[in-house]
């Protein structure tokens, strides 16, 4: 192979590793966000309550949490509502606790705001909404979790938008430049198709952690640390020629 060929191919082989990378570390980044919310006390039996929340945030920005509380019944609730905010279980979590009256079948939006002043480990915001038991009306339970991360001093959407999009780009960039020299005859054994694998995986595991699957993000997350090692194993351990 010519130097030129030799730098195109290193050239793919970097970019794409760049786009994995970067995917994976930020799938892995807003799972962690999930689970450190998860840690807070679950009531028995409780249902999901609706919850929105952002994704990414800033640290200069506000961040806007919806919640709906729920009477399913068909008399009058006064259903105690708890919303914590920080690291679970800690004296640096913030809590807000109200009771809210519901009408017999009423539903009730509820907003809160959120900054990095209620950060843990200055990364992410934990999330954990309540609404507790009131006669037979049940309890519901949500999480989320915000990362806190901003690039070029862009807010969170941005900066999410602006990584998923890189990391996809780089992956199919890499893709076309080093593909060519590792479909040839004495190219590392099935390189190209783990290579393309790694990156199905890779955008599966961002677009699961966007809609905050958590649970099969990081089975994803998984199976992708187990595929670049055999790929890293392929590239750099030399091939054995064919005997006889």
């Amino acid at each position: 192979m010519n130097p030129k060929s030799s730098r195109t191919k290193w050239t793919g082989i970097i970019l794409f590793a760049l786009g994995a990378g970067g995917g994976l570390f930020l799938s892995g980044a807003m799972t962690w966000g999930e689970i450190e919310s998860g840690l807070a006390a679950t009531p028995d039996d409780s249902r999901a309550l609706s919850l929105s929340c952002p994704l990414m945030m800033s640290y200069h920005e506000t961040g806007v949490i919806r919640a709906e509380i729920v009477n399913e019944l068909d008399k009058e609730v006064e259903p105690y509502v708890i919303a914590s905010f920080g690291p679970a279980n800690t004296s640096a979590q913030r809590r807000v606790a109200e009771i809210y009256t519901l009408a017999p079948g009423e539903s009730r939006s509820l907003e809160w705001q959120v900054d990095a002043s209620d950060a843990a480990f200055s990364r992410i915001i934990p999330v954990a909404v309540i609404q507790s038991r009131y006669n037979i009306n049940p309890p519901r339970w949500g999480i989320c979790g915000i990362l806190l991360f901003s690039l070029f001093g862009l807010n969170g959407s941005t900066t999410l938008s602006l990584i998923v999009v890189s990391s996809v780009l780089l992956m199919l960039f890499g893709i076309l430049l080093s593909r060519p020299f590792f479909t040839a005859a004495n190219a590392p054994k099935n390189f190209a198709q783990m290579g393309l694998t790694l990156a199905a995986l890779t955008v599966a595991a961002m677009a699961t952690s966007l809609f905050r699957l958590w649970g099969l993000t990081t089975l994803l997350i998984i199976l992708s640390l187990i595929l670049i090692g055999t790929l890293i194993t392929e590239l750099i351990v030399p091939q054995r020629a064919p005997t006889g």
